[in-house]
């Protein structure tokens, strides 16, 4: 999966979109993502975005959010319920569709909660592994956390609330 960076002018934030290129159109790539964010557990809405004049032969916006990590970054700060949607955009030129998601790391630093961290790393790590399962190269590239996995055990949300963010990933 390709990641690139730009520069927010405004508030000078590190934007990086998740994004892959895939051999499919841009209908069946939404339908492949949709249905694979569905079962890491993201309730999501799709719409078709009409492109008249593009040379973009079909544009879908997929927009959702993972109920189980809402009640967790929920539990942990009670400001965050506009910081947890997922955002997607497929679009495609008939043979090629190009994937982009919102990364939710991004969001640490806009709610400025580091203990939120955890919640937003297993959010990317979730939308990582959906992309890159539509990828030919998916199968070489590690989508589990390594110096982040314990973050969630390191006391930022009690044993009693959910489980790690280990046991989660091996799901």
């Amino acid at each position: 999966m390709r990641r690139r960076s730009a520069q927010d002018p405004i508030g000078g934030l590190n934007c990086t979109p998740l994004t892959g290129r895939v051999h499919m159109s841009a209908n069946a790539a939404q339908s492949k993502l949709r249905q694979g964010l569905t079962a890491e557990g993201f309730d999501m809405i799709t719409h078709k975005v009409s492109v008249n004049g593009s040379s973009l032969d079909t544009c879908y916006l997929l927009v959702g959010y993972n109920r189980r990590l809402t009640r967790l970054a929920l539990a942990t700060c009670q400001q965050v319920s506009a910081a947890l949607p997922i955002t997607v955009l497929v679009t495609g030129d008939g043979t090629w569709s190009t994937l982009e998601a919102f990364d939710p790391m991004i969001m640490t630093d806009l709610v400025g909660n580091r203990a939120l961290l955890a919640i937003y790393i297993d959010a990317r790590f979730r939308i990582e592994r959906v992309l890159a399962s539509l990828e030919p190269q998916a199968a070489v590239i590690p989508l589990k956390p390594i110096a982040t996995e314990r973050v969630f055990d390191a006391g930022v949300n009690s044993a009693s609330q959910e489980e790690s963010i280990d046991r989660r990933m091996r799901d």
